[in-house]
């Protein structure tokens, strides 16, 4: 090794190494003083090393490691194998391709196992944070405060996704939205540093989802232009289709729907030939939810027969009873409803479902209206945007069936005010 192109500096920092020395140290109860005895450096020379970075030395690193007794081969299996093993997980992670995140993430784990319990674990911390945000999987085992004060252990290219990963964790786990914006920040910092780098193709697209949890869709357009703009620069095809799945969300959102089915019919084609299954689905299943706002319910419907059984979930089954319900296919409504209640259901499901059913078996107008306004009630500060616009127009349709029209033209007031916030 050398001080230029060490193994191990394009994961980690140079800092990493006096942080080593100095846990090590402490693990073995050895003042300064008694260090320096050993290794013939003054406590001054062991201190600079233990907490400057640039003071890094291999010959010195090498006889403090010795002094604490380990081999000067300890780190051989990171020098070896840790820059590539770590780039490639990451840029599995960045062009979304599952075998070899699986990969490199089992082999990351399986070469830092040896090393659990020091600093150099730290890598595997921010690893498991990324995998299991990549994933949408529980981060309770990930030691989020250990990650927290670590940026300074990572390599800039490293930093760059350590200040990404914990801004997604921020906005998307935490809703700590001001953290998450000072994460953006400290990345955009190392952008300006190293000019260029296949990782920063990620900075517009998780700052676009930043600004979509917030609800500020001009500046989550704004950067989903960016990072569509980045995506096919580096030819990066399904985190391209993934943005503009985004782009149509927030287009939606402010209920520009022909703009948003546009890019959606565009992008399906992308999907269908990159056999992106998830995202063919997710694009499917949000242009039929466009056909059921705008009133066009075979539209909808045939939109719906699309998507596989296998990979319908509770909520596409809900929206699709409704739409049969609108057509009169009340048969074919039963079976979606008895299909939504046997998936997992959060509350609110679980009472939409059974007022559905109730209106199935009664068709009593009236009083599935009353069921429906009190759900609004209960749940309108817990829905999101298109929840809360899919249950008041399901409202304005029981309301006009039962002609109560002032409950319509309530119901219809509360819907343009959603519509214009």
């Amino acid at each position: 090794m050398n001080e230029v192109t060490d193994p191990m500096l394009n994961t980690f920092s140079p800092s990493i190494f006096g942080t080593f020395i100095k846990e090590q140290r402490h693990k073995r109860n050895l003042s300064i003083e008694q260090f320096s005895y050993m290794t013939k450096y003054s406590t001054a020379t062991i201190s600079l090393f233990e907490n400057e970075s640039r003071s890094f030395d291999i010959r010195k690193f090498n006889l403090f490691l010795k002094g604490l007794q380990l081999n000067s081969d300890y780190l051989s299996p990171l020098e070896n194998h840790l820059d590539n093993y770590f780039h490639q997980f990451a840029i599995g992670i960045i062009y979304e391709k599952e075998e070899q995140i699986d990969y490199y993430y089992h082999l990351l784990r399986e070469l830092l196992s040896p090393y659990k319990g020091t600093t150099f674990f730290i890598i595997i911390h921010l690893v498991n944070l990324i995998y299991c945000l990549y994933n949408d999987s529980s981060i309770a085992e990930v030691p989020i405060d250990q990650l927290k004060d670590a940026s300074y252990l990572f390599a800039d290219n490293v930093a760059f996704l350590y200040y990404m990963y914990m801004a997604e964790y921020a906005y998307y786990i935490n809703n700590e939205f001001a953290d998450s914006l000072s994460y953006f920040a400290q990345s955009r910092q190392i952008m300006l540093k190293l000019k260029t780098h296949p990782y920063f193709q990620m900075y517009h697209y998780l700052l676009s989802q930043h600004y979509a949890a917030i609800n500020d869709y001009e500046n989550c357009l704004k950067h989903c232009q960016l990072a569509a703009q980045d995506f096919t620069e580096y030819q990066n095809f399904p985190r391209l289709v993934n943005t503009n799945i985004q782009t149509a969300r927030a287009y939606m959102i402010i209920k520009d729907y022909s703009r948003a089915q546009s890019i959606h019919i565009s992008t399906l084609s992308t999907a269908k030939q990159l056999n992106l299954v998830y995202e063919e689905k997710t694009i499917i299943y949000n242009m039929a939810y466009i056909e059921m706002i705008c009133e066009h319910f075979q539209h909808a419907y045939d939109l719906f027969l699309q998507i596989p059984p296998s990979q319908m979930n509770e909520k596409h089954y809900r929206r699709f009873a409704y739409t049969c319900i609108r057509l009169n296919k009340y048969d074919e409504a039963k079976d979606a409803l008895f299909q939504a209640s046997n998936l997992i259901q959060d509350n609110y499901s679980t009472k939409e479902t059974r007022i559905l059913n109730y209106f199935l078996q009664t068709l009593n107008f009236h009083q599935s209206l009353k069921k429906l306004i009190q759900l609004y009630t209960q749940s309108q500060n817990i829905l999101t945007l298109d929840e809360k616009e899919y249950l008041l127009h399901m409202i304005i349709w029981f309301s006009k069936q039962a002609k109560q029209y002032k409950k319509t033209i309530h119901y219809m007031e509360l819907l343009f005010r959603l519509r214009i916030k």
